[in-house]
Order: structure tokens, then sequence, then C-alpha cells
């Protein structure tokens, strides 16, 4: 459904879940305090689509609803992205002065410990700098444990130059270096600029949600078949000697013709050959097609009759495998399904070794004319 364009808003959100900042149509928010929005369940590229187009929620989409943080709304897409941009900007602000605040500390104990390098008064071999922070300030230290790191090295250059000049090293401290453990996070964001680790947390949030979305589809694939084994009122291994398949010839495909213009039998064999499977819609009329007829009586046929075949769309048959693919995948096209079967009928020649034998022939042919 079209949406008038100056009717066009979108609100800038940061979402509880995953702390990530985006802009989406302001139709998406759930109630009125805009602390509740939809997320639809589609692909990425349909995703982008919706928002770019500011459509609002489907009837035919499935959502989910994430709680979020609202920030503001703008009448523009390009105005929606910069107010995103400037909350990605004041949060990234945020954790850079938290850091620099401890990059002031380390720097503050690398000049007290440069003092007490210096004092050659003492009783012990070794200088101790003693550096420790609670559980609370861990991510904050991240950022700045290189000024840490250039304490040790004025360390070890300090007592280099005290026993070169014959100085005794200071006797009545132990110095050592603790190193605050480093945020992983941390480190990755202080190593990419902030646009490319924004694309760079968008994409690997991408990839999550496809992941998921894959997830989703096993899922109902599975759930899909096992609604077809629950309901079948006889079991497979009953079906499988009702039905004489795959059929070998032209007098075996008529017989099962006349079965199935029955109801029953028309459902009976639409389950046992969504049994056969496949990982994808045309994988899937692939297989159907080979449970359904051998090679031989495959090559006999076309889906609409072309080339001098018989038309396989004018049986039953047809319909049948048209069902059984979509109820592996219910959102498949009646178009696409006729054209995998198309297809799989125009291939059949390569069944069975065919397309290797076909090529071997070929390639002797050639190694024999070059003889001659």
């Amino acid at each position: 459904m079209a949406v008038n364009p100056s009717k066009k808003s979108w609100d800038v959100v940061i979402f509880k879940k995953d702390n990530s900042v985006y802009h989406i149509p302001s139709s998406w928010a759930v109630n009125d305090d805009k602390t509740i929005y939809l997320w639809p369940k589609v692909p990425i590229s349909i995703l982008k689509h919706s928002i770019e187009e500011c459509e609002p929620p489907k009837t035919s989409v499935s959502y989910k609803e994430l709680g979020a943080v609202y920030k503001g709304t703008r009448n523009t897409i390009a105005a929606a992205r910069r107010l995103q941009e400037t909350v990605i900007e004041s949060r990234s602000t945020s954790n850079e002065s938290e850091s620099g605040s401890s990059s002031v500390r380390c720097e503050e104990i690398e000049d007290s410990f440069e003092e007490e390098g210096n004092d050659t008064s003492g009783n012990d071999d070794d200088d101790t700098l003693t550096f420790n922070s609670d559980e609370n300030n861990k991510s904050e230290l991240a950022p700045s444990s290189s000024a840490v790191y250039r304490s040790t090295s004025k360390l070890q250059n300090s007592k280099a130059q005290r026993v070169k000049s014959g100085s005794s090293l200071p006797k009545s401290k132990d110095v050592t270096i603790a190193t605050p453990q480093r945020n992983p996070a941390s480190n990755l964001r202080c190593s990419l600029t902030e646009d490319r680790y924004t694309k760079l947390m968008k994409a690997i949030a991408g990839i999550e949600y496809d992941l998921k979305e894959i997830k989703s589809n096993q899922t109902r694939l599975e759930s899909s078949v096992a609604a077809v084994i629950a309901s079948s009122t006889i079991t497979p291994s009953r079906i499988s000697r009702h039905f004489e398949l795959p059929t070998r010839n032209q007098e075996g495909l008529m017989k099962l013709e006349e079965q199935v213009k029955q109801d029953t039998e028309f459902e009976n064999l639409v389950k046992i050959l969504a049994l056969v499977g496949g990982e994808t819609p045309k994988k899937a009329t692939y297989q159907i097609m080979k449970r359904l007829m051998n090679k031989e009586l495959s090559l006999l046929y076309s889906a609409f009759g072309r080339k001098g075949k018989k038309n396989f769309s004018s049986l039953t048959l047809y319909k049948a495998v048209l069902e059984s693919v979509r109820v592996l995948f219910p959102t498949t096209s009646d178009q696409d399904i006729s054209r995998f079967i198309s297809t799989s009928l125009a291939t059949a020649a390569d069944r069975e070794g065919g397309r290797k034998s076909r090529v071997t022939g070929v390639n002797n042919h050639d190694t024999m004319t070059q003889a001659d």
C-alpha cells in the first residue's frame, strides 16, 4: 500500500535488546509512548525497502515487538539518517570521554612512577607499581592500557641506566605492573573509524537475522512434514504399497491418473510425494518428478506439450505435484513450480548418468576425428 509522501515520517530509536540505533517508519510504533515497536520478520532486502518507502505494517507479514528508547521523529529519510548519526556519535563521544578519564589516571600513575624510578634510595632490587581497578572500571580502563605499557618500558629503561651508572636499585619497594583486562569490543572500536564500526555492527546484526530466518524456515519445514505424516489416516508404507511408484510406462501412468481423480487418493499421493523433501522448491520438484516417473517415461512428456511431446499439465498428476511442493514450501507460486517441472522433464535425459555418458561420447568422437 502506497504512503502519502506528505505523511511519511521516521522515528530514530535505540533498541534495548542489542543497543542498536535505527531509523524506522513511525507507523511501526505500537503505543503512544513509543517504547515498543514492530519489527518485520523478512529478509534484509525487503526490510531495507520497507524502511526506505516508509511502509506501514502489513497483515501479510509477521512481526515481533521490541522494546526501544525513542530519540526523535523526522519527516524525510535524509533527516532521519542525520539524526541517527547524531545519536550514534553522541553515544560514541560518551564512551570516549569515559575512556579519556582512565587515560588521565594512567598518565598520572606513569608520572608518579618516573619520580619513584629516579629515587636511588631504598633496599630492594625491583620497583613496584600497583595498578588495580574494581570491576566497574574495567571497561573504562581498557582503551588506555597502552599507557601502562609505556610505564613498563620506562621502568626497564630507568633500571638499565642505573645499572650502567653503578647506582643501586631501590630496595624498599617491589614494583610490578598489573595490566588491566582489556575489553575486546573496546579495542575493536578504537581500531576502526566510527562509520566503519557502525557498518560492521549492522552487517553482523544482518547475518544474525538471516541465520534466525534460516532456522525459522527449517522449523516450519519440519513442522509441515510432521503435520503431513500426523494427519495421514494411513501410514506412509501403506501409501507406498498402494501406489506403484515410480511409474515406468504410459499404461502405469494412466492407471495412476485414474486413481488420483478420487479426492482421497489425490490427497494420499500428495502426502507420499511431499515426503520426498528437498532443500529448495526447485530441488524438491526435481525429486518429486523422479519419484513419480522414471527416466524413459519422463522423456515422453513436457510441461505443456511442446516439441511434439505429451502435455503433463493436462493431467491431474500435474496438480498433485504442485500441491506436494507447496506442502513443503507454502509460499512458492504455481508459476515457479511449473517452471521447475518443465526443466525437470526437459533434462530427464541427464538422469542415471545420461549426461556423463553423453559428454564422454562427444569427447570420444572428437578424439577419433582428430586421429583421422
